[in-house]
């Protein structure tokens, strides 16, 4: 005060005196701004993630959609509207005009009673920075303390909901019966019953008829080990091993076969058909193929758009026919059908056979299956 009295020209301390109101409350404004600014960047990054986070599991994002359509818009528009407002200060805090303007306004200050006053041309600006201000600062409450932590809430149940759906829905692959999974599975390998009626008396059509079922059969558990590896390496060991059994198989098969259309005799005939049942007709294959498919993490129908559900319907068909074909005689007797009935080395004794010839024998042309997989 002193050195103000001693130092300072009367006019000189008017001009200074007359800006500091204007300083003081450009500052107090920053300083809230600035505070709010934070909180802003904060809530705008967590808000980010967590969308993508949600939207990262599609149906639960379409059902949040669903129940808080209008309250995620409301969040994304204000958002927007902080971000406006951010640029609006930005704009206003510059004190009315140029640097030269307030200058020349602060060297000519009010006169009189309005001297301490802010002047008229800065009270408008400084109106809209505390505007600002006070906006950003109730516009995040609202988001933070309210509309967020809606969602969150909202978006949680719905998961819990989608949890307890999953533990008593079926998954895609037990929702394939074993009529569907035949009938798809003789379609592939092009059964016609025909053919079927040609056993002893053509040994080279039934032969030829053999070694081309055989030849789309391998092409099946070829295409069905990629689905296999591509869904999951590490679950599908026991499918994968299952349609090794019938690639090799198929394989050595046909090269017998060959050799056979040399001297197609019926004891040629006959060691064929028992090579057969050895090799496709014993062990633990069929549960295994059940066990590793049923192991794969396959994503709801629903999820999935028409195409993609549709190409994975079509291989999960296939790959039940395959399990049914490795788990019951009826079938396998009946793809090799025009050379035969293989001989029963032991009965069928796994667990997921159980009443599959029956499903085997009415699928022997493709027909309405009694159950279909969403398409």
């Amino acid at each position: 005060k002193e050195f103000a009295r001693e130092e300072l020209a009367e006019d000189k301390a008017s001009a200074i005196l007359t800006a500091v109101p204007v300083v003081v409350t450009r500052a107090i404004c920053d300083f809230f701004f600035h505070r709010s600014l934070l909180g802003y960047d904060q809530v705008e990054k967590w808000w980010s993630e967590t969308k993508a986070t949600l939207k990262g599991d599609e149906q639960l994002w379409q059902r949040l959609l669903e129940q808080e359509g209008m309250l995620l818009r409301r969040i994304d528009s204000g958002m927007e509207d902080v971000g406006n407002g951010r640029r609006n200060y930005a704009m206003y805090a510059n004190f009315g005009g140029s640097d030269f303007e307030v200058l020349n306004l602060l060297n000519d200050p009010p006169q009189g009673d309005d001297a301490l006053d802010i002047p008229p041309k800065l009270l408008d600006p400084i109106l809209l920075c505390v505007h600002e201000v006070s906006q950003m600062h109730q516009r995040l409450r609202k988001l933070r303390d309210g509309a967020l932590w809606r969602v969150v809430e909202t978006a949680q149940g719905i998961h819990k909901e989608l949890q307890a759906d999953d533990a008593v829905a079926e998954t895609p692959w037990q929702a394939v019966s074993a009529a569907e999974g035949v009938a798809a599975l003789l379609e592939a390998i092009r059964h016609e019953r025909s053919e079927d009626d040609i056993a002893g008396s053509d040994p080279m059509e039934g032969a030829l008829a053999v070694m081309r079922r055989l030849e789309l059969l391998a092409a099946c558990a070829a295409e069905l080990t990629e689905f296999a590896q591509a869904t999951s390496p590490a679950c599908s060991a026991g499918a994968i091993a299952a349609l090794t059994v019938v690639l090799d198989g198929a394989s050595a098969l046909n090269e017998e076969l060959l050799a056979m259309l040399d001297d197609p005799t019926e004891e040629a005939e006959k060691a064929w058909l028992k090579m057969f049942a050895e090799l496709l007709g014993t062990g633990d294959a069929g549960a295994k193929m059940e066990e590793g498919m049923a192991a794969l993490p396959l994503k709801p129908d629903s999820s999935l758009e028409a195409k993609p559900r549709s190409a994975r319907s079509r291989l999960l068909k296939l790959a039940r026919g395959i399990q049914v074909f490795l788990s019951d005689g009826a079938l396998r007797a009946q793809v090799v059908a025009p050379l035969g009935e293989p001989p029963a080395l032991e009965a069928d004794a796994s667990p997921t056979s159980g009443g599959l010839s029956t499903a085997s024998t009415a699928a022997s042309a493709p027909s309405s299956p009694s159950r279909r997989t969403p398409a």
